[in-house]
Formats: structure tokens, sequence, C-alpha cells
């Protein structure tokens, strides 16, 4: 058999298992909610200067 031709049968390869802490994807350290809490305060810091600012320039 050469090496472009398939196997009559796939090999079966056993699952690999892990358990829950290793297939977690992310860290459970709740840095991202700092990050997320200022940035969300921020924007709406911002929004509320715009808006401020538009506010005032159209009494001028």
């Amino acid at each position: 058999m050469t090496h472009l031709q398939t196997h009559s049968q796939p090999e079966t390869h056993p699952q690999p298992t892990k358990n829950l802490v290793e297939a977690r994807q992310g860290e459970t350290t709740g840095h991202m909610r700092w990050v997320l809490g200022i940035s969300l305060s921020l924007a709406i810091v911002a929004l509320g200067v715009i808006y401020l600012w538009f506010l005032h320039g159209q009494h001028a």
C-alpha cells in the first residue's frame, strides 16, 4: 500500500479525557470583571460628556 492509499477501516484512537479543571478554557481570577467595569464606567462618562457638550452647544 502506498502513502496515497487509505486504509479500509479507520484507526481507532482512544479519546483523551480531561477533568473539569483541565478542560476549562478561561481563568477564574476575576480580573476581567474589573476591566469590563472600568471600561463601562469610562464609556458612560465619555457619552455623558459628549451629550453635555452638544447640549451646551445648542444654547449658544
